[in-house]
């Protein structure tokens, strides 16, 4: 699958010239709080990580920890505080939220909102979601953490067939302080195929009407997002129905079920020959080992607060192994982002990763084991705090950036159906809008994502929110943060 171009080195050679060989650069205060604590680098930081998942695991480790300790596989946040704090997820799904078991899952979304979790939540089954949604907002901002970790986002759903569904459509974008006061939950509606269809074949039933205030609101705050569930459905039934990802998108979990994620530094796989840089294939294949079987031991350490979710992690033992500084490494080798080079690399890294990490699960399970170690084993997840850790300027496979609003929106969605083509479960990625472009834009986009077998879409229009944490300022090709 490697083009001569782009040549896969031989085997794996420490005596390459990789373009990041030191991981002492400067971290980040808050960084350095959240992760490090009393260690005094990075280096210390991995080693005590390392030697304590090695030192309380049952099987002997078969994974390399260099491919850690020089930063090319990173473990989510929950993960690099091993040895110093209890072992959690990363995110997790409740699922299901009704009128009659609403006491409950607040007791139980409590527990795990204490320990930094996320959480994903259907309120389909709710007679008034927006109250609820609103319920479980202010509990979430109640919750204080004991340590320097930041409170985790939480997603809620929704059903397009809910008689209230416009409210909750609209229910961030009605006024800033709306959209302020749920700012710890991102909102999705749930659409079936039949649904799309109908909207598509007449532009004016209810259908495409539902789908106009979609797109406006989405247009107006960012928020809603869509999920094509029936896409969702047919890929991840194996324990029956999915209700709800998590609160970035990146996956889709069955209720009760939590998810360890983990990604692949791209970056750090770059080499110089002969004036040339290269991409090392083999390293690439020897992370994505490395990665399957670190986070699976990892799994059999959690010490997760609600017992239905700790037995469920034990049986299903889904991870999530994805990539960050995708637009990074490009840059670095001389690839626009919007250009098909940039889309074959994309289609070869996504295929590679999920070859890759299921021969490696397979290969955990016993010979006559009919079932593979793990459930799903790739997504792309978000990678915010990591990406300050180990000093990448892009997230994921988004773009950098600065770049992010000149990307052609429908390109965008091209890009992320290359990667989730091949990607076992979804991928955390915001399709970011110019300012100046209008709803026709977000509904080419929504439909664009549709056709192109994604199992979820969000935009984001820049500026659109008043506390927006950055904003991009153009003039003609230059655009810099402001």
């Amino acid at each position: 699958m490697v083009s001569e171009d782009q040549r896969q080195c031989n085997s794996v050679n420490t005596e390459l010239q990789y373009l990041f060989p030191s991981i002492h650069h400067v971290v980040p205060d808050n960084i350095v709080q959240r992760y490090l604590m009393n260690a005094g680098n990075k280096i210390e930081m991995y080693n005590r990580m390392i030697k304590f998942i090695m030192s309380k695991s049952s099987v002997k480790p078969v994974w390399d920890p260099t491919i850690i300790q020089r930063e090319i596989f990173v473990p989510a946040g929950n993960t690099l505080v091993a040895g110093k704090r209890q072992l959690q997820p990363n995110c997790s799904i409740l699922g299901t939220v009704t009128d009659s078991n609403l006491t409950q899952m607040i007791s139980r979304a409590t527990l795990i909102w204490k320990s930094a979790i996320g959480i994903g939540f259907d309120l389909t089954g709710c007679q008034d979601p927006v109250a609820v949604l609103k319920t479980l907002s202010e509990l979430n901002h109640s919750i204080e953490l004991e340590w320097s970790r930041p409170k985790r986002g939480n997603m809620a759903t929704l059903s397009i067939h809910h008689p209230r569904v416009l409210e909750f459509i609209h229910c961030k974008s009605c006024s800033e302080e709306a959209s302020q006061q749920l700012y710890n939950f991102n909102i999705s509606v749930s659409v079936t195929d039949k649904f799309m269809e109908y909207a598509l074949a007449n532009p004016d039933n209810d259908e495409s009407n539902l789908l106009f205030q979609i797109a406006h609101h989405a247009w107006k705050c960012g928020d809603p997002g869509l999920v094509f569930i029936d896409r969702v459905q047919d890929e991840h039934h194996e324990e029956g129905p999915i209700v709800t990802c998590v609160p970035c998108g990146e996956q889709f979990m069955h209720n009760n079920e939590t998810c360890n994620l983990g990604s692949i530094n791209l970056t750090n796989l770059l080499y110089q020959e002969d004036g040339q840089i290269y991409f090392d294939w083999n390293l690439y294949e020897s992370a994505i080992k490395t990665a399957v079987l670190f986070m699976d031991q990892v799994i059999d350490l959690y010490q997760i607060p609600d017992q239905i979710m700790a037995k469920t992690a034990v049986r299903l033992r889904r991870i999530g192994l994805g990539v960050m500084g995708f637009a990074r490494m490009l840059q670095l080798m001389n690839i626009p982002y919007q250009s098909e080079k940039a889309l074959w690399w994309a289609d070869h890294l996504a295929y590679k990763l999920t070859e890759e990490a299921n021969r490696t699960s397979w290969s955990i399970t016993s010979p006559n084991n009919s079932h593979r170690r793990n459930i799903t084993v790739t997504c792309v997840a978000p990678t915010g705090g990591i990406r300050n850790l180990v000093d990448t300027d892009s997230y994921g496979i988004e773009p950098l950036f600065t770049q992010c609003s000149s990307i052609d929106p429908l390109f965008s969605v091209k890009m992320t159906a290359a990667w989730q083509k091949h990607l076992e479960n979804s991928i955390s990625k915001t399709i970011n809008l110019a300012n100046d472009v209008d709803v026709k834009v977000v509904l080419d986009v929504i439909l664009e994502a549709y056709h192109s077998k994604l199992k979820g879409i969000t935009v984001y229009r820049d500026g659109s929110r008043l506390f927006q944490p950055k904003k991009i300022k153009c003039d003609g090709d230059s655009c810099q943060l402001s």
